[in-house]
């Protein structure tokens, strides 16, 4: 397994390769929609992070070559997304390529 790309962003690389930080109340749903969202035949556009994706060339990443890292909170999911888009962003200058809200 390849290591994840290094983005270089206002503060530095950030060689984790984060696209995108969100919450969901339904993650089934949303990694459904991400899914559904991502397949080249179909142009739904329920998840706004692969739609973004679409829009820009040098992040047209095959969906099979994404992975996706979980962290389970049980509550306070707005609040822990919040933290962790600040921390991105205190670290690197700017917010995670794919994210359009804060």
């Amino acid at each position: 397994m390849k290591s994840a790309p290094t983005f270089r962003r206002l503060g530095g690389d950030d060689p984790t390769g984060t696209l995108y930080i969100g919450e969901a109340g339904d993650l089934a749903k949303r990694l459904n929609q991400a899914r559904r969202s991502a397949r080249s035949h179909r142009r739904e556009d329920s998840h706004g992070a692969i739609s973004a994706m679409r829009q820009i060339p040098k992040l047209n990443f095959p969906i099979e070559k994404i992975g996706v890292a979980l962290m389970y909170t049980d509550r306070l999911t707005r609040m822990i997304e919040r933290d962790l888009l600040y921390s991105y962003i205190n670290t690197f200058g700017d917010s995670p390529p794919l994210n359009y809200k804060i």
